[in-house]
């Protein structure tokens, strides 16, 4: 230890030498002691940093502290009162040994305490190699002081956090599958119902295109007929104008019978006429009718995919927690099969278990959705 060497004259006080002598003559045995304690401190501060130095350092520390209370500011005090005149001197002479005492008491407590740092960064560092562990099942420590804990109950806490993830993870996976499941069941469902919405489509397509050729056929048909009726008519038109010309050239006085006959034929023709005119109107309104009926199905089958294209951008657009609880509703749905076998019970059993976990999954956490 050194320290600077600091000289105090007793006449910048006023004193004699003499009277310095006597007034400091107290602090004699004071000075030895601490001369002593000197020398054991010298060879505390250079020894080997363990548990030995440290308590040997805490006691010559507690030795040099009594020195300097006891020994010098209780001389100090009691000197001051006394020498009145000489206050002032004696202030400085022991603020002059008190900062050797103070010097040698802050390295010994800096070695005292040693040992409590040693021990704080070797908790730090546990700390962190533990956290490092806990790291994968991400674990709260706010409130844990994982440092503290011995091998065992860190083993413990380490293993109860780690089966908390891992059961958690196990249940994510679960209601993973679950919603894979349900999402395949919707697609399955959505293709069956397209397929048979195509298969009637095509029923509908092909029993139009039935009809359609039917109307053609009989529209071909009634125009053969017509065609027929007029052939015929033609005929008939020409034999009875060539009748009534033999019949006037034979015989100008039946003209009233012939006038008869012919009002007679001519209501013939005009039947014949009116019967053609009708069931070309017939089926003409017919035809109308089935065109009338094809449009209205179009129309409504747009309507129908316009509504449910409607609906499914409404679903999509619905709230989470909307959508939570269609699928809630389905999910619930859910039966296992009965097993028969002891495996199959216990099979069923556990997915049974699991499905129940899953659904108190979804009322726990749908609370949160908005």
């Amino acid at each position: 230890m050194t320290t600077e060497l600091v000289i105090i004259d007793p006449k910048e006080y006023g004193l004699e030498e003499k009277q310095a002598e006597k007034m400091t003559s107290g602090l004699a045995t004071i000075l030895t002691e601490r001369k002593a304690l000197e020398e054991i401190y010298n060879s505390v501060i250079v020894k080997e940093l363990n548990a030995d130095t440290f308590k040997e350092a805490r006691e010559l520390r507690l030795k040099v502290q009594k020195n300097r209370t006891v020994g010098i500011e209780a001389w100090h005090k009691t000197n001051k009162a006394f020498y009145l005149a000489g206050g002032r001197f004696v202030d400085a002479y022991k603020n002059k040994e008190v900062i050797v005492n103070e010097q040698m008491e802050a390295k010994l407590l800096e070695i005292e305490k040693y040992e409590e740092k040693v021990k704080a960064d070797q908790k730090a560092k546990l700390k962190a190699e533990r956290l490092e562990l806990l790291l994968p099942y991400d674990v709260d420590v706010t409130f844990v002081s994982i440092e503290e804990m011995t091998e065992e109950q860190f083993t413990g806490f380490l293993s109860t956090n780690k089966l908390a993830f891992e059961t958690k993870k196990e249940n994510e996976r679960l209601a993973e599958i679950a919603r894979i499941e349900a999402e395949k069941k919707a697609e399955q469902e959505r293709i069956e119902r397209e397929k048979a919405e195509a298969e009637r489509l095509e029923a509908q397509r092909l029993e139009n295109e039935r009809l359609k050729a039917e109307a053609e056929k009989r529209e071909k048909e009634l125009a053969i007929e017509r065609k027929k009726l007029a052939d015929e008519q033609t005929k008939k038109e020409a034999a009875q104008k060539a009748e009534l010309e033999r019949l006037a050239k034979i015989q100008e006085e039946k003209d009233k019978s012939a006038k008869i006959e012919s009002d007679r034929l001519a209501k013939i023709a005009a039947d014949e006429k009116a019967k053609s005119d009708k069931l070309e109107a017939e089926l003409k309104a017919k035809k109308d009718a089935e065109d009338l009926a094809l449009a209205n199905e179009k129309a409504r089958i747009e309507a129908e995919q316009k509504e449910k294209e409607a609906k499914e951008k409404a679903a999509l657009l619905a709230p989470d927690k909307d959508k939570v609880k269609a699928f809630y509703t389905s999910f619930t749905a859910l039966k296992f099969p009965e097993l028969e076998s002891e495996e199959g019970k216990k099979m069923a059993k556990r997915i049974e278990e699991s499905l129940e976990l899953v659904r108190k999954l979804i009322i726990t956490d749908s609370k949160n959705l908005i």
